[in-house]
């Protein structure tokens, strides 16, 4: 949740490796469970998990940096959506109408642009931090206030963002979200985005009881997709998302096209091959025979 400059979005890694000229026929899989069908029963997926493919009669399965690849979670706003083309504006909106200062905004985009300082987990946290002197009521107000902008002015989706969970999908790779939505803004965010709600398995949401970083937030995701936590990747662009995939078990990529910089990263522990300029570059990580 910080404002950054940069939009756009360059290769890191290097191109995929080309398996041999031998023949592929990829093995049938089914459709993943579609969006409607969320529940907390264990599906069973374990032939459309497999994502194997036959080569030179052997089965082999995708990977991202040398383990299996059976499952791929996403952060919504600033890896899917581009939070950052108008978050900054809507919150000095919402501000000026409620005659608020501007000023503790800025200096904690800045901040948090610089690495100098840890996002906030919810808008409400920033608030109090921001104007100390409101009353809950007018905390509430200044809140209410900015999801109305949001609503008016949506915010588009990052660059390539679609394209890559379109390849992902062809992949037979499932694909599952992770948020602190809940799930009516969820849903008005992505459908404002032209994001289909059906092309994601499952989600976590505000209201599945353990919203990021708890340690737990990725639990219900697991509950309906039963693969090895070590064979899921999390993909996300801020603190609470490396603190939720750490207490989860699941490997993190970092993308920067939410603000937090690459230094910032680093300094969680990220390996340089882990942080990406956005998820357009994801496929890039991942070996397909």
């Amino acid at each position: 949740m910080a404002i950054v400059a940069a939009r756009q979005c360059e290769p890191l890694v290097s191109d995929l490796l080309i398996v041999g000229a031998a023949p592929l026929v990829r093995c049938a899989v089914e459709d993943c469970v579609a969006w409607p069908s969320l529940t907390r029963r264990p599906v069973d997926l374990t032939e459309r998990l497999n994502h194997c493919i036959v080569w030179g009669g052997k089965r082999c399965s995708i990977q991202l940096f040398g383990h299996p690849l059976k499952l791929v979670i996403l952060d919504v706003a600033g890896v899917i959506l581009d939070l950052m083309a108008n978050f900054a504006p809507h919150l000095e909106a919402a501000a000026e109408q409620l005659h608020l200062p501007r000023e503790p905004i800025r200096d904690y985009l800045a901040a948090v642009h610089h690495g100098a300082c840890q996002s906030y987990t919810s808008l409400p946290e920033a608030t109090q931090a921001w104007w100390p002197m409101l009353s809950q009521r007018d905390r509430t107000q200044f809140v209410e206030c900015f999801r109305t902008i949001e609503r008016d002015h949506p915010y588009p989706t990052v660059e390539g963002s679609l394209e890559t969970i379109q390849w992902l999908r062809r992949q037979q790779i499932p694909v599952a979200l992770c948020t602190m939505n809940d799930r009516q803004t969820l849903d008005y965010r992505l459908h404002s985005a032209g994001v289909d709600l059906e092309w994601f398995v499952t989600a976590s949401t505000w209201e599945s009881g353990h919203p990021k970083p708890d340690s737990k937030a990725l639990d219900p995701i697991f509950a309906v997709l039963p693969v090895p936590r070590e064979q899921a990747v999390y993909v996300g662009d801020w603190y609470p998302d490396v603190d939720a995939a750490r207490g989860g078990g699941v490997r993190f990529i970092a993308v920067l096209s939410g603000g937090i910089p690459r230094h910032a990263f680093l300094l969680e522990g990220m390996p340089q091959d882990h942080i990406m300029a956005c998820l357009q570059y994801l496929p890039s990580l991942i070996q397909t025979p």
